[in-house]
């Protein structure tokens, strides 16, 4: 297994006030603030203290020495270059979401193609988040909440399908997603039963409308035939 050297002294260059505003930029959705959509960096600096984040993320350290993480796609080999999970052609980005380690061999499998979520391996992935989340908790205190960084763990634009997030997400994660899911349920019972209280009140309403006016119309229909017998016996009294 090789090591790399690393080029900076990441583990305190990292934390200090002036990468703050790369690293918002870096953990933003990509959708919403893209970072670099669809070319490199615009200079080797940047591109250098992107690989930089990404290695103190997901290598190993061992004094100055950097160990890289197993390949993301296959586990297996050492995850040594950059990949794209939506690819620099299609208007993929540097943002966090869209990025993972690869191997030689994976990344000229993929080519030019985007990376799909059922080809990558699924402990790398569930090992990436936590660490991702680990770094955020201790990211965030060294800085005032305007410098505070988050995640939406999503694989590239794609949402993680409920099935797979109990597998891959961090347990604080996992739980707040099932809280809202819940809430989210309990709001559309409650919708449903004033939406069906309504609908009843309606119903009611049309019901009573139908019922009185059968009944004027039978109080009139008895009006009138008592008018007619009264005229008819009017006309026989007359008629004598």
């Amino acid at each position: 297994m090789s090591n790399f050297k690393c080029f900076k002294d990441c583990q305190k260059n990292l934390f200090k006030p002036r990468f703050s505003d790369l690293f918002i930029m870096f953990f933003s959705d990509m959708e919403k603030m893209p970072f670099f959509k669809g070319t490199r960096p615009e200079t080797t600096k940047t591109h250098n203290d992107i690989k930089c984040i990404l290695q103190y993320l997901f290598w190993n350290t061992k004094g100055r020495n950097c160990i890289p993480c197993p390949c993301d796609i296959c586990g297996k080999n050492q995850g040594i270059l950059l990949g794209h999970i939506k690819s620099r052609d299609n208007g993929g980005t540097y943002n966090l979401q869209n990025l993972l380690w690869t191997c030689e061999s994976c990344e000229k499998k993929i080519g030019p193609h985007d990376i799909q979520l059922k080809n990558v391996n699924k402990n790398s992935l569930s090992t990436k988040y936590k660490k991702i989340s680990d770094f955020i908790e201790q990211y965030n205190r060294h800085f005032k909440k305007d410098k505070h960084i988050s995640f939406n763990y999503n694989f590239g634009t794609t949402v993680l399908p409920v099935n797979l997030q109990k597998e891959l997400l961090p347990t604080t994660e996992f739980k707040k997603r099932e809280n809202e899911r819940k809430i989210l349920e309990n709001f559309k019972q409650i919708e449903n039963r004033d939406h069906f209280k309504s609908s009843s009140k309606k119903k009611t309403k049309k019901k009573t409308k139908k019922r009185n006016k059968s009944s004027l119309w039978s109080s009139t229909s008895n009006h009138e035939k008592n008018f007619k017998q009264n005229s008819s016996s009017v006309l026989d009294n007359w008629d004598d």
